[in-house]
């Protein structure tokens, strides 16, 4: 299972509001680069999602996020987050997030004119500054899947294509 990130959402939206355009707007942005990078899969976790270091082996024992909760981490307050990203980290992923990546540059450039610009429409800050790191498991709730198996399991809208391609033909 894919370690997960948990995300921030913008304040100026309601946890709806939130979940609505991570799943319809920034995930079909997102599919096109992720398969480029050969990604194999890639689900949000959404509201509501509930928290335990455990919660992937009893069920039982997971807490609302609105709840108080326990953790073997206490540093860990899960009510500061609004969904979680799973990924699978490929090398070309990697690369292209910190910079020693090969890919042509047009692909970069799609990355930060569309994806990031998109990122700070939803989440409190581009995710990179504030994505916490935990376990795969560790966060449970409405899980929506984009890429599995390395192809999109979502409709990715022909205006995105194009901007894509543009992105491509103009190197």
């Amino acid at each position: 299972m894919p370690d997960q990130g948990l995300l921030k959402r913008s304040p100026t939206l309601t946890i709806e509001e939130f979940s609505k355009h991570w799943l319809e707007n920034h995930a079909p942005k997102v599919a096109p680069f992720f398969l480029y990078c050969k990604v194999e899969s890639y689900a949000q976790v959404i509201f509501p999602f509930r928290f335990s270091p455990m919660s992937f082996l009893f069920d039982c024992c997971e807490k609302s996020i609105h709840a108080p909760i326990t953790s073997t981490d206490p540093s860990i307050d899960i009510s500061a987050y609004s969904g979680a990203a799973e990924v699978t980290i490929s090398p070309e992923l990697l690369g292209m997030l910190s910079g020693t990546s090969e890919a042509p540059a047009w692909v970069g450039k799609y990355y930060k004119e569309v994806v990031l610009v998109d990122e700070v429409r939803f989440l409190e800050s581009l995710a990179t500054e504030h994505l916490l790191q935990v376990p795969g498991g560790t966060v449970t709730g409405e899980r929506k899947t984009i890429i599995e198996n390395g192809k999109a399991v979502i409709e990715i809208p022909e205006e995105v294509m194009e901007v894509w391609k543009r992105c491509e033909r103009e190197g």
